[in-house]
């Protein structure tokens, strides 16, 4: 049980950052703090964000189109990350998870821009600085087999979509620890839910060009087969799930 002392200053420094975040949302004239004053006060926090306070988080967050999560600066977005990420397993965390996501996505009235091979320079810059911050913590909530499967599914969403168009993104997840990445191909192995395995598949194709082998993302006591035969290229997504799919029966042990 968290000491009354240190739960009071919990419940202060959480006050502090819903009030700041209310300021930077709503009140345009409002000075942004500095690039550090969020890691500071995220840090005093401290304990993960109770059901409570991560509804009321996210009741701050919510808007048409994530558009209240477009509005926060990328220092201010990578520590409500943050937050989101360690916050009690609950349905708001989901909710977070896919708002925070969700405004990676042109908003309607760009959604034509959606096919464009590249992002716009503050785009680009945008996912840049936040994947710096919080893509290996999005990995590690994926493949940690403690988390519940339904906000592991929402943490590997928001890597795809980190990992979409940026090869900044993609180059930090290569140079992420071995064990990290690793996990996302023992996932593929082990794992019992099938979109998981799904996300994870995702995840490897898109930066696996950029490997120097696909060995590095797949356990050492991975077998040929497993590594030499994941489907890595296919001219739809729908097409390469269906390989994926098959891939995985594939593997599956010939029964008795």
């Amino acid at each position: 049980m968290v000491p009354r002392t240190r739960r009071q200053a919990h419940n202060s420094h959480f006050s502090i950052l819903l009030d700041n975040l209310h300021d930077v949302i709503y009140i345009r004239e409002k000075k942004v703090a500095p690039n550090d004053y969020y890691d500071r006060i995220t840090r005093a926090v401290e304990q993960p964000l109770s059901t409570d306070q991560i509804k009321q988080l996210v009741q701050l967050l919510e808007s048409p189109d994530a558009s209240n999560c477009r509005k926060l600066p990328t220092h201010v977005f990578s520590s409500v990350c943050g937050l989101v990420i360690d916050a009690e397993q609950c349905l708001a965390k989901e909710r977070g998870l896919y708002l925070l996501t969700e405004s990676f996505r042109p908003c309607p009235e760009y959604e034509e821009i959606e096919d464009s091979q590249q992002l716009s320079p503050t785009e680009n810059q945008r996912k840049k600085e936040i994947g710096a911050k919080v893509l290996g913590k999005l990995v590690d909530s994926f493949i940690d087999t403690h988390n519940l499967e339904r906000p592991r599914r929402w943490a590997g969403l928001f890597v795809l979509e980190l990992l979409k168009k940026s090869e900044s993104n993609v180059i930090i997840l290569l140079n992420s620890p071995e064990a990290r990445r690793r996990a996302l191909g023992d996932l593929i192995l082990t794992d019992d839910n099938a979109l998981l395995k799904v996300i994870s598949g995702q995840i490897i194709r898109n930066i696996v060009e950029f490997a120097e082998s696909p060995q590095i993302f797949w356990p050492t006591n991975a077998t040929d087969e497993a590594i030499n035969t994941f489907p890595q290229a296919s001219d739809s997504h729908s097409r390469w799930v269906k390989d994926f799919t098959s891939y995985c029966t594939n593997l599956l042990p010939l029964p008795d």
